[in-house]
């Protein structure tokens, strides 16, 4: 297997050596039972004609999955490159993507919705007819495994690639790649621990069923996809268990020793892992990524709302996301300072390079997001929009409280000149239709997202389109409420207040001839640091 070279400045991954893991959680009294009854597979698969390579998803659950997962792949998949099968802005591919699912599932989505994945998908196939077990009701977790595990016996393809919808291709060459896995390969898999492929007990490890390569046409392939369905089967019987990788585990075993299934281990830097991968990253190089949206350095989200215009209650949503790492203050602080002396990017792009989520001045200041948006080409970018007039009073309370110092550095780093009120509402108005223009021009709108008025607009609406557009599903909160912002703004009055002098009407009688006066001392400035719009 071809190495891939890693680039010096790629953010390494937390491992998980195999020789760490015991056999009691991998292989256990269960595994070994369904083992020893999968002499031989009663599974009959059905004729299928194959040809060609291509790509195999597997859809099961209801309409919200659709529209959660597999429609935002469809659109990445575009991004990349990759046109329609057919309709109006279909070509001629090289490679097939088929969709395996459900008919209950697809008779639930809208008509848009049928439409974009039948122009997308050279076929797409129904659970329902290719089934290969008699089953009663099951639950959803189990039915969505069972649906996956039926999706690559039943590939149109002669040789599949099997992907779950959070495995991403860097480039649309991907499968290219992928096909340099080498001539008599049945099935090519990924390790789930490190060092795996030379461990003594290889085949009683878990591997990784996000990204399987199939050689469809073998028929040692298809004897081991009829153990994976049965093993499945067996073991949910028997444990209740719902997930695929231990039943994965069981027919890749039985399969090589009984039927000689010659399988590879994709490299790990092919297929890009936590766990397993010294970088999780497709600027270090990767053909696929897994769950670039939790490990990937150069999936960045950069917050551009202004100040006053829901940048701080981005900013709490973002955090409980927990998109990490996110930008330190002494990091943003040193960027900014930066920024808004020079006007320069160069030292804001270096430090943005180890986080991952950015908010507050510099990240959301003048037009720096220009210069990241190109230096990070896999980054996108958060704008929340609101009334300019209603911004700007707000905007004038909050420089109220700072120094001409800060105030200076604010105008500056944004481009405005001394506080006026039309002019900067006109500002306000502009940079939000410059963001919107800059990257419709680069024909990179998918990049960006415009909320409206978080205090209007409807929470849960708000929460599932930035869960959507961050792929940020699985820590997308169940409380949908949108926090309220860090600090509440308030009209500051810097100048010092003096109280007269109070004295008493009656003085009772003093030790001494003086009278008692209680005098009230100015109050303290509350000057305090603004870092941007």
């Amino acid at each position: 297997m071809q190495k891939l070279l890693l680039l010096a400045y790629a953010v390494a991954a937390e491992r998980i050596s195999a020789n760490d893991v015991k056999d009691a959680d991998t292989w256990d009294a269960d595994r070994e039972h369904v083992y020893k009854k999968l002499v031989k597979s009663n599974i009959q698969q059905r004729a299928i004609h194959r040809e060609g390579v291509g790509v195999m998803y597997a859809a099961a659950g209801s309409p919200e999955f659709v529209r959660r997962e597999v429609l935002p792949t469809v659109d990445y998949l575009k991004q990349l490159g990759i046109a329609d099968a057919r309709g109006a802005h279909a070509s001629v591919r090289k490679h097939g993507f088929a969709l395996f699912t459900e008919r209950v599932l697809v008779n639930e989505l809208t008509s848009t919705e049928k439409e974009t994945l039948s122009n997308f998908f050279d076929r797409i196939l129904l659970y329902e007819d290719w089934s290969l077990v008699t089953t009663k009701r099951l639950p959803l977790k189990t039915r969505a495994k069972l649906v996956k595990v039926h999706a690559m016996a039943s590939s149109p393809f002669s040789t599949t690639i099997f992907m779950d919808f959070d495995s991403r291709p860097c480039s649309a060459t991907f499968l290219e790649r992928l096909m340099k896995v080498g001539n008599g390969v049945d099935v090519a898999l990924t390790n789930k621990f490190d060092g795996q492929e030379s461990h003594k007990d290889h085949l009683k490890l878990e591997h990784n069923s996000a990204l399987i390569v199939l050689d469809s046409t073998s028929p040692r392939t298809q004897q081991f996809l009829g153990y994976y369905v049965d093993a499945f089967m067996r073991l949910y019987e028997r444990t209740g268990e719902s997930r695929d990788q231990p039943s994965l585990t069981i027919a890749l075993r039985r399969a090589v020793e009984s039927v000689q299934l010659n399988h590879a281990d994709l490299a790990s830097d092919l297929f890009c892992r936590s766990k397993i991968s010294d970088v999780v990253s497709c600027d270090a190089g990767c053909a696929l990524v897994h769950k670039p949206q939790k490990h990937d350095l150069s999936f960045k989200t950069f917050a551009l709302s202004a100040s006053k215009a829901g940048g701080e209650r981005i900013a709490m949503m973002l955090d409980a996301l927990k998109l990490e790492p996110r930008c330190d203050v002494k990091a943003r602080l040193t960027a900014f300072d930066d920024y808004a002396r020079s006007l320069d990017s160069t030292r804001a792009i270096e430090i943005a390079h180890d986080y991952r989520t950015f908010y507050d001045a510099p990240w959301n200041a003048g037009s720096l997001y220009e210069d990241l948006a190109i230096h990070y080409p896999r980054a996108r970018f958060v704008l929340t929009v609101r009334d300019s007039s209603e911004w700007y009073d707000d905007v004038e309370r909050e420089l109220s409280c700072v120094s001409q110092k800060q105030r200076t550095s604010y105008e500056r780093a944004n481009g405005l000149g001394p506080l006026d009120r039309d002019a900067w509402m006109q500002a306000y108005d502009q940079r939000n239709a410059d963001i919107v223009a800059f990257f419709s021009s680069r024909k990179e709108a998918h990049r960006l997202l415009v909320l409206q008025d978080l205090d209007t607009a409807p929470p849960k609406k708000t929460w599932e389109a930035l869960c959507n557009f961050l792929e940020a599903w699985s820590t997308c909160p169940s409380n949908r409420i949108i926090p309220r912002t860090r600090v509440k703004t308030r009209k500051c009055d810097v100048k010092p207040v003096v109280v007269e002098e109070e004295h008493p009407p009656t003085p009772p009688p003093l030790p001494s001839t003086e009278l008692s006066v209680r005098v009230r001392r100015p109050l303290p400035s509350t000057a305090r640091r603004v870092d941007g719009v």
